[in-house]
């Protein structure tokens, strides 16, 4: 199976702010949007693209290599380590300085994260606008983003 490690950079400044690896980068990246748009987390990677989001906007993806499954990890940390030195502010989980909490619940308080949608109920834009007290570009984007993480789980 082709993997690729890809490159998420923050549209304002061109920094690269995670490393990821991925079949379909491009799904993946919906993916990110999505569960970060919709979960209360407060990791770096979360509040980052809440924050982008907040501001219309959204992380630039950037395919940086082909790999194989036998060295994929490896060459997503050798990346990770690259970029780290390049931009102390990448939002990938350090495994020994686990710190990522704290700096999402500092920028939550300035970007108030929204509602969980439950999937139970029916999604429609009317509704949400009423319930969330979103905008109808926000509705759309909610709704897009349910389907594609519906068939991505379906796959």
């Amino acid at each position: 199976m082709k993997l690729f490690i890809y490159a998420l950079k923050d549209p304002r400044t061109d920094e690269v702010m995670y490393i990821g690896c991925s079949n379909n980068p491009k799904k993946r990246l919906a993916s990110h949007l999505c569960k970060s748009h919709l979960t209360h987390r407060t990791s770096k990677r979360v509040v980052w693209i809440k924050e982008l989001l907040f501001l219309a906007l959204k992380p630039v993806l950037q395919v940086l290599e082909e790999v194989s499954e036998t060295n994929a990890k490896d060459r997503e940390v050798y990346w990770m380590k690259h970029f780290k030195h390049i931009n102390p502010d990448l939002t990938n989980i350090d495994l020994h300085n686990c710190n990522n909490r704290q700096y999402g619940d500092r920028l939550l308080k300035k970007y108030q994260p929204r509602p969980r949608v439950d999937l139970e109920k029916e999604l429609t834009v009317s509704n949400l606008m009423e319930k969330y007290g979103c905008n109808k570009k926000m509705a759309k984007f909610i709704i897009k983003c349910h389907s594609i993480e519906i068939e991505v789980d379906n796959e």
